[in-house]
Formats: structure tokens, C-alpha cells, sequence
């Protein structure tokens, strides 16, 4: 059993559960998603230790999201904010495509600071995690929970807790120039960088694109910043990362999706469980494709997720996990 930190933002959920957009849907249902707390889940059935550090309203929603993740076997350091909690709507426009809408100015999840990290037994979890893992999300929705995650890598850092950081890009939040600015910022104090193609590109402030034939050159040059892993995932391309000099590739798994939001949290968990259990990096770019397309099978962006007497059941293999 490892055991990880995951910190940001977790949201009130209302997706319809039918095809065609919202007006044509009175009928929806509720729950909760958020990058951080989606891989908490997905690291959690895997059979791993996790805690999920964020702020949530004192609210229904609020209660929902602690009694959902503790239902999960997630400790929850679900602090108390004065603004509600965020909200997100989700809809199927048509079959194969989600939309999402945020209600989240002034929310509850962006009231994260410092003082809230600096928290004993905050500090401690951090201190005694194999992995701290947070996302690019928690840098952009405030400036209060940007400095809260610099806090809590410094705190990894100084205690020889590895750092993960999923880029994670939401160009709604804030503008080019500040993402890659706070992206570079922080990729120098981590251990793995996860990003899409053009969130290399917004990381490395690269004016040419991802070249799928010549993926060393920007795995090198993430790992140029300081980066132990970079892994680079695109959808239905794979994924690529470094094993030494050599470039390592793992391709998806070809499902039917049903609900594509979650795949790349589910990647990221699948990918650090492998890392934190020994395996190599093939096996954790395996893992990693095999979680996110999981998440791909249900509605929702974390409920289809596998326990891992599940793993193998998308390859044909009939892989035994110790846990």
C-alpha cells in the first residue's frame, strides 16, 4: 500500500444522464468531480492509502463531496470555506462529446491558502505520502490556492515526498502568459510532469508543435527543467515517456466511451500507482491507459474507474496486482 496527497478543488456535479442538450433535459442528477479527487478515487481503488486536501461550502453539496470520497476510503481534509461550493454542469450534447459549464467565482475550493497547509496534521500527511500529486487547476482558479500549492511542495520537498503535477489546462481561468509563467514555475520543484500536446506547448512556451515522430525532443526538454518523468499523454495516440534516453510509448485502449471527462485523472492514478509500486515505466504507461479508459466506459467523471481485481479485464490479461 502507497500512500498519496492529493490536493485542489472538488466540485458539486449536475450531469444529465440522457443525449441532447441541457434545455431538453429537465431531468438531472447530481454529484461531485474535480481533477485532484478524481485521482484520488482511482488511486484508492487501486488499493492505495489517500488523503485529499481541498475547501469545500458549508452546504449540501459540501457534505456530498466528504461523504462521497470517505465513502471511497479517502481521508478528507475537507476545510470549511465562506463561499459556496463550486458547481459544475454537464451535459451530452451529442453521443461522444460532453460539455461542461462552471459556477465557481468565489467558491469555497478557491479560498485555499497557506495557513490551511501549514496545518499540523496537513503537513504531516504531505510529510509521510510517497506522492503529493495536485494539477494546474488549483494554480489558476486563485491566487490564494496557487501560493497553497507552492506551499505544499515545498513542504514535499523538504521531507522527500515526490511531487506529481498534471498540467491540466483550463484556458477559461486565466491567459496564456500567466499559465505558462506559474507552469514553469512549479514544474521546476517536481518529480512527473503530465501534459496534453499543446500543454507542452504552454509549458515550454514552444512555438512549433508536438511532433509524434520526434517525442524525445520535447520529453527531453521538460526534463531540461528539472522533471524526473515527464509523460506526455494525448487521448487515442498513447502516451510517451523516458526510460533513460529511451522514448517509451504505450497506445490506448480502443473502447466504446461513454464518458470521456476523467480519463486523463484516471491515467495519472494508474501511472502513479505502477511508479509507486516499483513496476517500470512501460508497465506504468500500461496501467495509466488502462484506468483512463475505464473511465471512459460510465457516465460521470469517476464512477467507472476499476478496483484492482479488475485490472487486465480491457486487455485480455489476466494480471494479479499485490495489494
Amino acid at each position: 500500500m502507497s500512500r498519496f496527497v492529493t490536493l485542489g478543488e472538488t466540485m458539486g456535479l449536475i450531469r444529465s444522464d440522457r443525449i441532447g442538450p441541457l434545455n431538453n433535459n429537465s431531468a438531472m442528477i447530481a454529484g461531485i468531480g474535480g481533477a485532484e479527487s478524481n485521482a484520488a478515487i482511482a488511486l484508492s481503488r487501486l488499493g492505495n492509502d489517500v488523503s485529499w486536501v481541498g475547501r469545500v461550502g458549508s452546504d449540501d453539496f459540501g457534505r456530498l463531496i466528504e461523504r462521497e470520497l470517505t465513502a471511497e476510503g479517502i481521508t478528507t481534509f475537507g476545510l470549511r470555506g465562506r463561499g459556496p461550493t463550486g458547481l459544475m454542469i454537464k451535459t451530452t450534447p451529442f453521443n461522444g462529446r460532453q460539455d461542461v459549464s462552471y459556477a465557481r467565482t468565489l467558491s469555497a475550493g478557491s479560498e485555499l491558502n497557506t495557513g490551511d497547509i501549514s496545518a499540523p496534521d496537513i503537513v504531516a500527511a504531505i510529510e509521510q505520502a510517497e506522492v503529493l500529486h495536485l494539477t494546474g487547476i488549483t494554480l489558476a482558479i486563485s491566487g490564494s490556492s496557487r501560493e497553497a500549492a507552492l506551499k505544499a511542495v515545498e513542504i514535499a520537498r523538504a521531507s522527500g515526498t515526490a511531487v506529481s503535477f498534471d498540467v491540466n489546462h483550463r484556458s477559461k481561468l486565466w491567459s496564456a502568459d500567466k499559465a505558462h509563467a506559474a507552469y514553469n514555475e512549479l514544474a521546476r520543484k517536481v518529480d512527473i510532469v503530465f501534459a496534453g500536446f499543446d500543454e507542452v506547448r504552454l509549458l515550454l512556451d514552444a512555438d512549433s508543435p508536438v511532433d509524434p515522430l520526434d517525442m524525445k525532443s520535447s520529453l527531453d526538454r521538460i526534463s531540461e527543467l528539472g522533471v524526473r518523468t515527464p509523460v506526455i499523454k494525448e487521448g487515442t495516440l498513447g502516451a510517451w515517456s523516458l526510460d533513460g534516453e529511451n522514448v517509451i510509448h504505450a497506445p490506448a485502449i480502443t473502447v466504446d466511451a461513454v464518458d470521456t471527462v476523467g480519463a486523463g485523472d484516471g491515467f495519472a492514478a494508474g501511472f502513479l500507482d505502477a511508479i509507486a509500486r516499483g513496476q517500470a515505466i512501460s508497465a506504468a504507461l500500461s496501467r495509466g491507459a488502462e484506468v483512463g479508459a475505464f473511465a471512459c466506459l460510465t457516465p460521470g467523471d469517476w464512477e467507472g474507474y476499476p478496483r484492482s481485481s479488475q485490472l487486465g479485464l480491457l486487455t485480455g490479461s489476466s494480471e494479479t496486482v499485490d495489494r
